[in-house]
């Protein structure tokens, strides 16, 4: 299973070194930049935390993608906006296989990558925020009575590019009790850190932490499937096009 050919674009990046203001961007860097990181980590925010960390010190040009640690990738997914775009993407990838259905032949199938977050989750909308996600899946056509089925054997990709291109951000010292404008004004600051010369944006990927199963029928006709998995006991009907899904090994 494989990822879309080709990543997301990477929009409105802001240009390193582009502006010289040393005396702004201390300011931003060593006064403003800790009272956010002092944040997430009152809040136990780590996901936000790693993320600012890697974009304010690694300042390497050929700076590496950020892999998202597995137990992250958990949170990213569990959320309710990751949730919708996997059904998306699993429906692209039942479409493609219809187009051509080829009986008993495992084939493989991606998604194209779909625009996901901000999320309910405030780790991932302070860490990640605008982000893209695919679905791959080995998929198997199977006959059933009446029609036919797929199996689809499906991983998850997440994809960011970590910049401030997006200006609503993470907490900070309000003035006037407005604090959505002191919030947009942090972000709008730490995108100057990187125009200064202080930070640098980077892709923070990950693939899902592990494979699910996913049967649908192909055929409206379709009365019932077999279960998903050992441990299913009772058949679907497809008539109402439940889902399970299920650990696979």
């Amino acid at each position: 299973m494989k990822p879309p050919l080709r990543d997301p674009e990477k929009k409105n990046q802001a240009e390193f070194g582009s502006e010289n203001g040393s005396l702004y961007g201390r300011h931003h860097k060593f006064v403003e930049a800790p009272l956010a990181m002092g944040y997430f980590k009152a809040n136990k925010l780590e996901l936000s935390e790693s993320l600012f960390d890697y974009y304010l010190h690694d300042l390497r040009p050929n700076k590496s993608d950020y892999w998202i640690p597995e137990h992250h990738v958990d949170m990213i997914v569990d959320t309710g906006d990751v949730q919708s775009r996997i059904s998306q993407g699993l429906n692209n990838i039942v479409t493609q296989a219809k187009s051509d259905p080829q009986v008993e032949v495992l084939r493989e199938f991606t998604s194209p990558w779909m625009d996901a977050g901000p999320t309910e989750s405030e780790d991932v909308k302070y860490g990640i925020g605008h982000f893209s996600v695919a679905v791959s899946g080995d998929t198997l056509i199977r006959k059933w009575p009446g029609g036919l089925y797929a199996d689809i054997t499906y991983i998850v990709y997440i994809w960011d590019y970590y910049n401030f291109d997006h200006k609503t951000w993470a907490w900070s010292r309000t003035a006037g009790g407005n604090k959505e404008n002191a919030v947009n004004q942090l972000g709008n600051h730490m995108r100057k850190l990187e125009e200064y010369g202080m930070a640098r944006s980077f892709v923070a990927r990950r693939v899902g932490p592990c494979r699910k199963s996913h049967r649908k029928a192909l055929t409206s006709d379709v009365a019932r499937m077999p279960p998903v998995g050992a441990e299913a006991d009772t058949r679907l009907l497809l008539s109402k096009l439940v889902v399970s899904y299920t650990v696979v090994a």
